[in-house]
């Protein structure tokens, strides 16, 4: 994530909405915390980009509390700018997006864990049940085989005494 905050923002699109969306719907600012964004070049508090860029020493405006008077304030630390930090948590969300979704990150591997032990034990269950069909069709294989025997022994010692009968 720090790659895509550091080399892609503003650049790629998808990154782009990938931490505007993150901003918005977590209220949450970087991905550790609104200072990330001082390691993009369009946000950091260089003193060569403070004269380039209109967003230095700034996040971007999807970090910035509802009031728009605070959009495209100075928040990020630099040598010519201070501010105390209460007055940063007023303007700006500071926690990082990274702990704001972690827990729902371990969630979703909990819930992929338990569906994945349960499709195991589905499997278990099913090689079991196999394994159990075959040995209840071989017994009856078996005893078909030993009754077809016993028939045709039968009707060998009926054949032949009634081969008797008639001599």
């Amino acid at each position: 994530m720090m790659i895509g905050l550091k080399q892609y923002y503003h650049i790629d699109k998808t990154w782009t909405m990938f931490f505007d969306k993150l901003h918005l719907n977590y209220f949450c600012c970087g991905v550790y915390s609104f200072n990330d964004w001082n390691d993009n070049p369009n946000y950091a508090c260089e003193s060569s980009n403070i004269v380039q860029s209109f967003d230095a020493c700034s996040v971007p405006f999807t970090c910035c509390k509802t009031e728009q008077k605070y959009v495209r304030t100075n928040v990020l630390p630099s040598s010519n700018i201070t501010i105390n930090m209460n007055e940063i948590q007023e303007r700006i969300n500071i926690n990082g997006c990274f702990d704001e979704i972690l827990p729902i990150i371990q969630q979703l591997i909990i819930t992929a864990g338990i569906f994945m032990i349960l499709i195991c034990v589905i499997i278990c269950v099913t090689v079991f049940l196999t394994c159990l069909l075959t040995f209840e069709i071989r017994l009856t294989l078996s005893n078909v085989k030993q009754h077809c025997q016993k028939r045709k022994h039968s009707n060998e010692e009926n054949h032949s005494e009634k081969e008797e009968q008639l001599f």
